[in-house]
């Protein structure tokens, strides 16, 4: 199904990103229309990606989503981290998960 969306994006010439951000806006404003209730997005990456995730949420924010996702305010990738994720997880009501290539993996391979 996503290698589908990925042909179809690049003959449209739009990236993955600009797909799932406005797939996850048209979602929020069902959501909305139906309960009033502002979605919550956990989004998930890589700590070597946070400053690049953490403009991603901004422009998620401002789209009347709510980012539960901390991990983007934190100084240190560390082990306590791990359970305010699982707790950020919880309270989200859809997860996306950013994959990662050798780039943005960079000393971990």
């Amino acid at each position: 199904m996503l290698w589908y969306v990925s042909a179809v994006a690049s003959e449209l010439d739009l990236t993955l990103d600009t797909v799932a951000y406005e797939n996850l806006h048209k979602l929020s404003l069902r959501q909305a229309a139906k309960t009033n209730h502002r979605m919550k997005v956990y989004l998930a990456a890589a700590f070597s990606r946070q400053e690049e995730i953490a403009q991603i949420a901004v422009r998620l924010a401002s789209q009347r989503l709510e980012i539960t996702s901390r991990w983007l305010q934190v100084k240190k990738e560390r082990l306590e981290n791990a359970f305010m994720d699982v707790e950020d997880v919880r309270r989200a009501d859809v997860l996306v998960r950013f994959t990662d290539t050798r780039e943005t993996l960079k000393g971990f391979i």
